[in-house]
């Protein structure tokens, strides 16, 4: 039997019709106790796929307390069911320490000489903010009715206390997100302990600043203080976007709405990702030691829209934690602002 995973997208080409790109085949028995002669491994194929495959999930000789459970495509008839796909592959669990931490850990042994492999930037670009969304999923689901708020990681992403207990909601002081940190310490150490001639760009924590796919929205009360009402998730929750003390990394708190280019659809990118255009244009065209920011050397392409635009005040409060910035002008466009580090 074969297998094939595709991934469906506009081909801008051929007048934007759906195209369709291979990301995975396999082929495998339908003889649960085939083994692969080369391998030694089970060459069944629902234990191919499941071993192998980073998009699918198969279940096979469905029991009928399980078919109440899920829904699914038949694959012959009613009384021939033998394979099938998950619907709810997404709530199994996933330790972010296992599945980010530990693989960056193999990566970054793998490009740690700089004899070898020539490194100027590391980009974030979304992982921090991965890591701690996929804390969220994996709890039981029996009573989903009295649980539901801890399955919503974009509103109430999970917070580990520091003395090791975890609640989802009701910030202190003295909670940050931990999987969040612990995935940019790591690129900080790297960079910092180990390669020592290249720089971080950290993401700022996502939900602090937009709410699902939209804006965070301003209060209407002009009687709210400025400075906590106009941006209440940042700038009320900004010291939990600590800093490393690292002259090694640079933090950038606002998100970008930016268009992909294959599918034509707009979607909010993490700043990392545009900031690293901007230093390789400084690099490129003024100095490396000029700060890659501001009118001329801190323009950010390709955006429409920033997740909040700030205030002076606003802008100082982000500022003074050492986070950067960008601003939404109305002739420039999206600008950088800010050149701090993290180093305190």
């Amino acid at each position: 039997m074969g297998l094939a995973v595709f991934v469906a997208y506009k081909d801008e080409a051929n007048e934007g019709k759906i195209n369709f790109k291979l990301v995975e085949a396999f082929s495998g028995q339908l003889d649960r106790l085939a083994v692969d002669e080369q391998t030694g491994k089970s060459d069944y194929i629902c234990d191919k796929v499941n071993r192998e495959s980073q998009y699918v999930n198969m279940f096979s000789t469905v029991k009928p307390d399980i078919l109440r459970k899920m829904k699914f495509t038949y694959a012959v008839g009613v009384k021939a069911v033998s394979l099938g796909f998950y619907e709810q592959e997404m709530y199994k669990h996933i330790d972010y320490k296992n599945s980010i931490v530990e693989p960056l850990s193999r990566i970054f042994d793998r490009i740690q000489d700089p004899n070898q492999i020539q490194i100027d930037i590391m980009a974030d670009a979304g992982l921090t903010n991965i890591a701690q969304f996929v804390k969220s999923y994996g709890y039981d689901r029996k009573d989903d009715k009295d649980h539901k708020k801890y399955y919503n990681a974009d509103i109430y992403p999970f917070i580990e206390v520091l003395d090791g207990t975890e609640k989802p909601w009701d910030y202190t002081l003295n909670e940050i997100p931990q999987a969040w940190y612990a995935v940019m310490r790591k690129f900080d150490d790297f960079c910092k302990n180990v390669r020592k001639d290249c720089m971080f760009i950290a993401d700022g924590f996502r939900p602090f600043v937009l709410t699902g796919n939209e804006k965070l929205a301003r209060p209407t009360n002009i009687g709210i203080c400025q400075i906590y009402g106009a941006m209440p998730k940042l700038l009320a929750n900004i010291r939990k976007m600590p800093v490393i003390d690292s002259s090694y990394s640079a933090g950038y708190s606002n998100w970008f709405y930016s268009q992909d280019y294959r599918t034509g659809e707009y979607f909010w990118c993490p700043p990392s990702i545009k900031v690293a255009g901007v230093y390789t244009y400084n690099d490129a065209y003024g100095h490396p030691w000029s700060a890659p920011a501001g009118m001329t050397r801190g323009v950010v392409n390709r955006v429409v829209d920033v997740a909040f635009n700030p205030y002076r005040d606003e802008a100082g409060e982000i500022y003074k934690r050492a986070w950067n910035y960008a601003v939404q002008y109305p002739r420039e466009g999206v600008i950088i602002e800010g050149q701090k580090t993290m180093q305190i």
